[in-house]
């Protein structure tokens, strides 16, 4: 039976003196499936000299599978994509799935606000 997993992320998380930053949200067990993503941005993300923000989903090598670049800067509400075909990640080893914070303008260190709740709908066969 597929359940919720809600992971929130602060601003203080993703400051970094880049463009980028990469952070983990759960682990898929072996044969783990992810059905669906969504997030909710409950304080907008803005600071400084940063005109865009937008956040990725998905696995490494894939990250923008389970959530394409998205805004977080002005939209609340964030529509993930669904998998055509869900299946599992990996038949023989955990998967790391993680969201990816990018800025077009400004290094992520100059945000003063925002936070996001990603919902990811996992289950794992058996």
């Amino acid at each position: 039976m597929p359940t919720w997993q809600k992971v929130t992320i602060g601003f203080a998380a993703i400051q970094t003196a880049a463009l980028t930053n990469t952070l983990p949200l759960i682990t898929l067990p072996t044969l783990g499936i992810v059905h669906a993503a969504f997030a909710n941005v409950t304080t907008l993300f803005s600071g400084g000299a940063i005109a865009t923000i937008t956040v990725n989903v998905g696995p490494a090598g894939s990250l923008a599978k389970y959530m394409a670049a998205s805004s977080i800067a002005t939209a609340v509400l964030v529509a993930g994509v669904a998998p055509l075909t869900p299946g599992p990640e990996s038949n023989s080893t955990t998967t790391a799935i993680q969201a990816v914070f990018i800025s077009t303008v400004a290094n992520l260190s100059a945000l003063t606000q925002g936070s996001i709740d990603i919902y990811l709908l996992v289950s794992q066969p058996g």
